[in-house]
């Protein structure tokens, strides 16, 4: 597609042109509960610890990090909000249930469900990789029927008992692009999607449910990954924002669609990524 003469444009701009004007933490979430999947670390614990500065009180949900929840809790509450951990393999009817119940008998009632943990499948670099059964379930595993477990057990309570709340789940842009790298990741997401979806109808009107779908996010896990520097390059030539996500960019809209200002948006995902995935 021909779009005439372009002007030239820096390979690389600034996370700050895009970011003037942000709104600071204004007691937003106050008074109300939040749980956040995936919390004990990274972009979960980023995405707590946002909701806490900004009024919430937080469930910190962790699998395998139990330190790193605590520690996350633990600030939490240095804020002066309410917070605790709360373990379970979101691959495990049981545990999620569990994890409910503590919930509910913590609190009587949970605001806002962020899900944001997920298989990364971090370690492959290929489809050839993918060797055994148990590297594609894990990552299906995790992303679609996580997903499928965690908003049905909690998504049913908010619907069920309290008749209101809003849930925004973790998808990426890989829905548009497809993964070459890991398929099984792609098939875990586009599972994801077909949760929100779904539960977007079954709980209309009392409960909200939407999804966020970033891009390559710069984080310590992806900078170490040895074909970074090669991604890298291609994701900024490719960007038209021309720089590549952080957590800064995502945090502000999980925030968004999780509160009131968009109290008519359910059954929606919000992509992420600079307009990677627009055509361009």
């Amino acid at each position: 597609m021909s779009w005439g003469s372009l002007e030239e444009v820096p390979e690389e701009v600034s996370p700050d042109v895009h970011r003037r004007n942000r709104t600071p933490p204004c007691n937003r979430f106050a008074g109300q509960k939040v749980l956040v999947t995936g919390a004990g670390r990274g972009l979960g614990s980023k995405i707590a610890t946002a909701f806490a500065r900004d009024g919430a009180d937080v469930a910190v949900h962790y699998n395998t990090s139990a330190e790193g929840a605590e520690k996350v809790a633990d600030e939490i509450r240095g804020m002066g909000r309410d917070s605790f951990a709360v373990q379970a393999d979101v691959a495990k009817w049981d545990d999620v249930r569990r994890m409910a119940d503590e919930v509910w008998r913590r609190w009587g009632k949970l605001d806002i469900l962020v899900h944001q943990v997920g298989e990364m499948v971090t370690g492959q670099m290929s489809w050839r990789d993918m060797k055994t059964e148990a590297e594609i379930r894990k990552a299906i595993d995790v992303d679609a029927l996580g997903s499928l477990l965690v908003i049905h057990e909690l998504g049913r309570r908010m619907y069920e008992v309290q008749k209101y709340g809003s849930i925004v789940a973790m998808a990426s842009n890989v829905l548009t692009t497809g993964s070459p790298r890991a398929p099984q990741y792609a098939a875990g997401k586009f599972g994801v999607i077909g949760v929100v979806k779904s539960y977007a109808n079954a709980f209309a009107p009392w409960v909200r449910v939407n999804a966020v779908a970033p891009g390559y996010i710069e984080t310590e896990a992806t900078k170490a990954r040895p074909d970074w520097p090669r991604r890298r390059k291609f994701v900024l030539q490719s960007t038209p924002l021309k720089r590549i996500c952080q957590i800064e960019d995502v945090i502000p809209v999980i925030m968004f669609l999780a509160s009131g200002d968009s109290g008519f948006i359910t059954g929606h995902t919000v992509y992420i990524d600079g307009g990677f995935t627009m055509p361009h």
